[in-house]
């Protein structure tokens, strides 16, 4: 049986950081370690990695844990220092705005130590916080209008590993730490091969207002597009993107759970936020070479 190390990066993630701890703590499968790697924040983050480890003396320590520290330099070398420091076979790469069912690990791992499979992934990612009218937006902006994180016909295969082994994420040489918002997709990009589907379940916090779809979608503009700088503004440009998004809503109205006063005041506002956000970060990514949130 291969030991597995959980990595988590962390950006400003105090309001969810301890239900993620939590959860991992309740697998029916235990990691050998959880790493968690504080990529700079700014808030109560490093209080709440505290109590929800048991380094403040309101809970029993958790020996399982490492924390570790760095500037802000992105998700991307959020996880290769967590990687580094870390010493299991299969490596789990998670998000702090997750939470997990009970059999997550040993569902994401089984295809690995069963020797099937070099990488997994899931699409049994599920929206949590659906009763947020926010969180239902940032859904719609991407066509779902379920609490789901990833479509049912999405593929089998997917470029971004959630489960790898060590010695493949050795030979990629690790996240690429410059792609930005994409860096998760680094590893399949280099190893020319995708991961596989399995029927691991979890969960995950939309945006919940304004300022963190805000955050959320300039983070997101932060990646490669098809013909470069052009092509992100024009897929991003606010002026056509929120009228097209709000045609699309209407159209599906039959899927959404949402008025027609909603979908024609409300969701065109967040669609203009995170339009324009996006666009800052398609520039930003551009002009800057701020790969970070």
């Amino acid at each position: 049986m291969k030991d597995i190390s959980v990595v988590i990066p962390v950006y400003n993630e105090e309001k969810v950081i301890g239900r993620c701890l939590e959860s991992l703590a309740g697998q029916t499968l235990k990691p050998k370690e959880v790493i968690i790697v504080d990529d700079g924040s700014t808030d109560g983050t490093e209080r709440e990695v505290e109590i929800a480890t048991g380094r403040t003396g309101r809970y029993t320590p958790r020996n399982d844990v490492v924390v570790l520290r760095q500037k802000h330099l992105g998700a991307g070398a959020a996880r290769n220092l967590g990687t580094k420091h870390s010493t299991g076979d299969i490596l789990v790469f998670v998000d702090a705005d997750m939470i997990f069912s009970r059999t997550f690990l040993a569902d994401l791992v089984k295809p690995i130590q069963e020797g099937k499979s070099k990488g997994t992934f899931s699409k049994l990612e599920y929206v949590v916080n659906w009763n947020n009218r926010f969180s239902r937006f940032w859904n719609y902006a991407k066509g779902i209008y379920e609490p789901r994180s990833i479509p049912v016909d999405y593929p089998e295969t997917a470029p971004v590993f959630r489960a790898i082994l060590r010695t493949e994420f050795d030979r990629a040489g690790g996240f690429d730490e410059n792609k930005g918002y994409n860096d998760d997709w680094s590893l399949s990009e280099k190893l020319g091969t995708k991961a596989t589907e399995t029927k691991a379940r979890f969960y995950h916090y939309n945006p919940e207002n304004l300022s963190e779809a805000f955050i959320q979608a300039r983070w997101a503009g932060k990646r490669n597009y098809k013909f470069g700088i052009l092509g992100g503004l024009i897929k991003e440009f606010p002026l056509w993107a929120v009228g097209a998004g709000v045609i699309k809503a209407i159209r599906g109205k039959g899927k959404v759970s949402e008025g027609l006063l909603s979908l024609l005041t409300l969701y065109p506002l967040f669609l203009l936020v995170i339009k324009s956000a996006a666009t800052i970060g398609v520039i930003e990514f551009t002009f800057k070479g701020k790969p970070s949130k």
